[in-house]
């Protein structure tokens, strides 16, 4: 709630932008998959223009910038207080995904989806694909320890 009452000013900030810039509706919502695969409503600010063609082609300046910056995550705060997700975790799948987990991938649904992933946090794409795998893995298992691998 803390983080919410302190970001307001940003988040309205960035809601004005994307009203003058990119115009209504200003939140982009996509149903995820949560905790034990249970579907919510995932919310972020509306980063590209409507109309036809590819992501590439339709993320402007602005949403590059907010981006980045990832001040059009804000809105999660919102799914956070709601209970949805955490601060931190794996990040929220599509459905889609669900079908095509191995077993020992289906371990990740164990834990509350989060804003900020750990590998994320922990470098990105720096860390190895294999090593990040088996660092998910023994997450739910072994908490904290497992920084070290990434």
């Amino acid at each position: 709630m803390l983080l919410l009452l302190v970001t307001a000013p940003l988040l309205a900030l960035a809601v004005l932008g994307v009203l003058c810039v990119l115009g209504r509706p200003v939140l982009f919502r996509q149903v995820r998959t949560g905790r034990d695969g249970a579907p919510f409503v995932l919310l972020k600010l509306r980063s590209l223009r409507e109309g036809p063609g590819d992501d590439a082609a339709r993320l402007g300046r602005f949403g590059r910038v907010l981006r980045a910056s990832a001040v059009d995550e804000l809105p999660q705060l919102l799914n956070i207080l709601r209970g949805e997700m955490s601060l931190v975790g794996p990040r929220p799948l599509l459905p889609d995904y669900l079908p095509r987990f191995t077993l020992a991938q289906r371990a990740r649904l164990r834990a509350r989806r989060g804003c900020a992933a750990w590998r994320r946090r922990r470098g990105g794409m720096r860390c190895p694909g294999a090593r990040g795998w088996r660092w998910m893995r023994a997450m739910p298992r072994h908490g904290r320890r497992c920084l070290a691998t990434c």
